[in-house]
């Protein structure tokens, strides 16, 4: 037996994980996406609202929640839902926003002013100063981008709390009338007459693609959607779901821009803070997905980043699970880890750099781990929703090393749960199998953690 499979054997049988499928739909958000409140803005990160809940339920939480790896909203959402008093923190000023804006709680006589400012808002105007991202001549048509400039000026002029919803609708915007779409890890660009790739001929849809082609004016072959046309669509979205909403239990949650290596000063620094007895979070996977380099187009058109060595330096700021990530002077020592990064092929890595990546991703997480032991309340509860990768013919078990480091800082490992099975290319998984590793590791699912001293 090779290292890697004593290693993967020693973490099995100290971590033994169960599976439940029924977790399968709720780790991931594409299935609620187009449930009210949700539906306002495609955040494709994070889990379902019914996640949050159903672990609420189960863990018979009465006390404060925490989401340190906030992302849109999801946990604070649900936790205001039950009115439950909860904390995010969030890094990232885009998701951050997004956040606060759908869990305030909207009075009927503001929606009532809200409604009334839509005239404001699709008049005619002077585009406001375009943003120096110099992808946006390609990723908008100079109709569309002008057209979304106009409205921003509109949103800048008003005075009052209703801003803040006008400038989340425009940016719920911007990657519908885009040239563009997010996918895996970045921007891709969509095709002529706003395909992501043609149809191939003899399919359903490629007699309606050659329909376009045939009437479509446009020499460029860009779908100009009317910006302010889907503007009005989505204000009234927003009206509709607010209109429905049933506040009668709802908490407002306390957002903090922030990083999680600092909770304890971010928390312990606010009025009446008496500790936490939930904290539930997916972080960054171990992926190398930059998340600022996905959402750089809302994060310049937001005004979220001012230039271009402003956006670097938030890349650098954030915990370390992609290769735009501070990666210099990297110390950390674990055992475990040490073993995979050792056994990895170095042919097979597609970057030097991941490896210093994961030695940094394991850091930070530790010092996250950390922080929020000295938040949590005694016989409080962390469950982490966790997704393992491979890198150089070597599976990382992100579970089962952070089930180690947590157990070393304190905390005990109540369950770990395989929510779904996922996979790597089909040549990596051939060498993973040739080489008798254990292959069921390459899963997404929940790590569940007490705090009994």
């Amino acid at each position: 037996m090779n290292s890697l499979s004593k290693l993967y054997n020693s973490l099995n049988k100290k971590y033994p994980s169960r599976e439940d499928l029924t977790f399968k739909k709720l780790v991931n958000f594409q299935n609620h996406k187009d449930l009210p409140i949700h539906r306002w803005l495609r955040y494709r990160e994070g889990y379902s609202v019914e996640l949050v809940k159903r672990v609420i339920k189960e863990l018979n939480i009465k006390g404060s929640v925490l989401d340190p790896f906030l992302g849109s909203g999801t946990t604070t959402y649900a936790s205001a839902l039950l009115g439950l008093n909860s904390y995010g923190i969030e890094l990232n000023p885009f998701p951050a926003f997004v956040a606060k804006v759908k869990t305030r709680k909207y009075s009927k006589k503001f929606i009532s002013d809200f409604q009334s400012i839509i005239p404001h808002l699709l008049k005619k105007n002077k585009p406001s100063q375009k943003p120096g991202l110099r992808i946006l001549d390609k990723a908008f048509n100079v109709s569309v981008l002008n057209s979304l400039l106009e409205i921003r000026r509109n949103i800048d002029e008003l005075k009052g709390n209703n801003k803040d919803l006008a400038f989340f609708t425009w940016l719920s915007l911007i990657e519908e009338v885009s040239n563009t779409y997010k996918e895996g890890n970045g921007i891709k660009y969509r095709g002529r007459f706003g395909y992501k790739r043609p149809p191939r001929r003899g399919t359903v849809g490629f007699e309606k693609y050659m329909k376009i082609v045939n009437e479509s004016s446009s020499t460029e072959g860009w779908v100009v959607k009317n910006v302010h046309e889907i503007f009005n669509i989505r204000f009234n979205e927003i009206l509709v779901d607010l209109n429905s909403m049933n506040y009668k239990y709802w908490k407002e949650p306390k957002i903090i821009l922030g990083d999680v290596r600092e909770t304890e000063i971010l928390l312990s620094s606010l009025n009446n803070f008496n500790g936490i007895d939930l904290t539930i979070f997916s972080p960054p996977y171990a992926n190398c997905f930059d998340y600022y380099e996905i959402n750089k187009i809302e994060l310049w058109m937001g005004g979220f980043t001012a230039s271009y060595e402003d956006f670097k330096q938030q890349r650098k700021k954030g915990l370390v699970s992609n290769l735009n990530a501070n990666l210099k002077n990297i110390e950390y020592f674990n055992q475990s880890l040490d073993t995979l990064l050792n056994e990895m092929d170095n042919k097979a890595l597609w970057n030097t750099k991941i490896k210093d990546m994961l030695r940094g991703y394991f850091r930070d997480m530790s010092i996250a781990l950390e922080k929020l032991y000295k938040v949590t309340n005694k016989k409080g509860h962390v469950v982490m929703v966790i997704g393992n990768s491979s890198y150089g013919n070597v599976i990382i078990p992100t579970d089962l090393l952070l089930a180690e480091i947590a157990e070393k800082i304190g905390f005990k490992i109540s369950k770990i749960v395989k929510a779904r099975q996922t996979n790597t290319s089909s040549q990596q998984m051939k060498i993973l199998k040739d080489n008798g590793l254990d292959t069921s590791l390459l899963r997404e699912g929940l790590v569940y953690l007490t705090k009994t001293a």
